[in-house]
């Protein structure tokens, strides 16, 4: 088995990714047990020599080699066209040279191992190496990858295939990427425990639909949410009239959808992104009205036909709760909001947990996972975080996570949060107001230089938003600070509500093409694009609009600000007193919180 090299970006290479593969391979090899000419591990090794002396490299090798570029200024590919299954990767052409040798020698052992053929050595062994051009400007490599898996549908019905799956493709790498995307190459592990003869055969077929086109498969690129949903009911009041209470007002009512979770998934499914949503609501008529919403957005976004087949394998209703509804306010550019406490029973956490296990057995690595605030309904908040622990472990590591808290989650603390952010969470954010809450003192808010001296010490890429007057920001690898100048003036801003969830999908929309290694110019790209959802959604009213993403071009298209840069990167020391003044406009009084809310209670909210 050839071991494969650290490259870039790519730590665990090609190499690697078929380890079990090659197993499965070797046993539907045309050299049977006990054939004549076969190599021991000791006789290969006595046959590979490759030394350095003063700089020049000097090899032999009992089998043929063949290297050649790939789409990867830094990386090779080597295959051999004597030895069935050993595939490896390298940096330079000694590299590749040096990792056959020794590949060789442990693929051999691996075979004898377990008892597999060994084919003989090639007297007239070559080393060739040739451009990516070749084979009709598709990849030897790739075309040798193909034949093998055609080796395998041929000899799908032989016991030994199934035997050598079930005990080794466990240990499979993690990517396979240029074959089998990361989820069905999971997703096979996950079916082949327990195979039996008859089993191969479908198995067979499996394997043959995803890797069709010389094992390339378009990756749908899915977009994966966790967050709340709710019907919006709201209340236009005219301009010329202020709002007294205990008086009588005539305004104009207008029923939209909003919550975390409709907010994200609405605007990137009508702007083409394919997004698996999971949220909290019931199949009731307000729940109906939410999928209908996000059909009619994918609609928008020309993406329905593509995923609605995704959905049906979804959970996409929770039977232990009752969507709740919000009631906003709107006079001028304030609104004032009152949200329902959504009405829960028991086994909500359970229940939760169960669409999460929907969408992780349907797609396991999303190009991105955002995750906004999850309603507790009657249930503490620690058993909500329980919830969350769940989400992050089974997505940590697998895919970027980009986290928007909610309020019953920040209810938690920052020491709670700490490591979770820490470990988990690729990029944190929150409003302003949240944040000097969430890491206050006591009965004393923090200020904006603590939560950014929180948030550096932690390595972790922060957005802070401020609700209609743009963002500030810290990247996980940089001193800096980003601050994120809002595209449209006060006296432009309709309705504010929803716009920290416009600015994640906006970035999201960005990163999700990138992934956990997103770079500084990539997060920075990221954060003009969120200004440009937020700046629309103050424009139209509600959480996520009526059609977001016809709403989103025509602001970009009319609104000349969205043309200048209006993301600007500052020293840290720099910037203290624009963070003073920041603090000045953002005075943040700390209240007790209940510790317990009441069933359908209405909370009441001002910005």
């Amino acid at each position: 088995m050839a071991r494969a090299a650290n490259v870039g970006s790519r730590p665990r290479a090609l190499a690697d990714k078929l380890h079990a593969i090659r197993i499965c391979l070797a046993w539907c090899c045309p050299y049977r047990r006990g054939s004549k000419g076969h190599l021991a591990a000791k006789t290969v090794s006595s046959l590979v020599k490759i030394s350095h002396t003063e700089g020049k490299m000097k090899f032999s090798l009992p089998y043929s080699l063949i290297i050649e570029a790939t789409d990867e200024p830094n990386l090779l590919g080597f295959f051999s066209p004597d030895l069935e299954g050993f595939i490896g990767s390298g940096h330079s052409i000694e590299h590749c040279i040096d990792e056959a040798g020794q590949g060789m020698i442990e693929h051999i052992a691996l075979l004898e191992k377990n008892d597999l053929p060994v084919p003989p050595a090639n007297p007239k062994a070559r080393i060739i190496i040739q451009p990516i051009e070749s084979n009709q400007g598709k990849s030897s490599l790739t075309a040798s990858i193909r034949n093998m898996f055609e080796k395998l549908f041929r000899n799908a019905s032989n016991e030994k295939i199934a035997r050598a799956t079930a005990r080794l493709i466990p240990i499979v790498g993690s990517g396979m990427a240029e074959l089998i995307p990361d989820k069905d190459i999971e997703k096979i592990i996950g079916e082949i425990h327990g195979i039996t003869v008859e089993q191969t055969k479908l198995f067979a077929r499996r394997l043959e639909e995803i890797t069709q086109d010389d094992g390339q498969r378009e990756n749908c690129g899915a977009i994966a949410i966790v967050g709340s949903g709710n019907l919006e009911m709201l209340l236009h009041s005219p301009r010329t009239e202020r709002i007294i209470l205990g008086e009588k007002h005539s305004v104009r009512v207008e029923t939209l959808w909003g919550g975390s979770g409709v907010n994200f998934a609405r605007r990137l499914l009508s702007t083409g992104h394919i997004v698996l949503p999971v949220l909290p609501i019931a199949e009731d008529h307000a729940g109906k009205q939410i999928r209908d919403a996000m059909k009619m957005s994918a609609r928008e976004g020309g993406i329905w036909e593509k995923i609605h087949e995704y959905w049906g394998q979804l959970k996409l209703f929770n039977s232990s709760v009752k969507t709740p509804t919000s009631v906003l306010v709107i006079h001028e550019s304030e609104r004032t909001a009152f949200r329902q406490q959504a009405k829960t029973k028991e086994g909500y956490p359970n229940q939760l947990k169960a669409q999460i296990d929907s969408l992780y057995s349907f797609c396991d690595s999303p190009s991105a996972l955002l995750v906004g605030h999850v309603p507790r309904g009657n249930e503490s908040p620690e058993s909500i975080a329980e919830v969350l622990d769940y989400l992050l472990g089974k997505y940590r590591n697998r895919t970027l996570i980009y986290a928007v808290l909610g309020s019953s989650q920040l209810q938690l603390g920052w020491k709670f949060w700490e490591t979770r952010i820490k470990d988990d969470i690729d990029i944190f954010q929150l409003n302003l107001s949240e944040a000097k809450r969430f890491f206050s003192d006591g009965d004393r808010p923090a200020t904006v230089e603590i939560v950014l001296d929180h948030l550096r010490e932690m390595n972790v890429s922060t957005v802070l938003t401020m609700d209609k007057f743009g963002a500030i920001a810290t990247f996980s690898r940089s001193n800096d600070i980003f601050v994120v100048w809002p595209l449209i003036d006060s006296s432009d801003v309709y309705d504010s509500t929803g716009a920290g969830d416009a600015f994640a999908a906006g970035m999201i929309s960005v990163l999700a093409g990138v992934g956990k290694g997103f770079s500084g110019h990539d997060f920075e790209t990221a954060l003009a694009e969120g200004a440009k959802w937020a700046g629309a959604a103050c424009r139209t009213a509600g959480g996520s609009g009526y059609a977001p993403g016809k709403e989103l071009s025509t602001f970009i298209e009319n609104n000349t600000e969205c043309k200048r840069n209006n993301v600007e990167t500052r020293k840290y020391d720099n910037t203290r007193e624009l963070l003073r003044l920041v603090d000045l406009a953002y005075p943040v009084v700390i209240s007790p919180l209940p510790e317990k809310p009441e069933t359908g209670k209405q909370e009441t909210h001002r910005r």
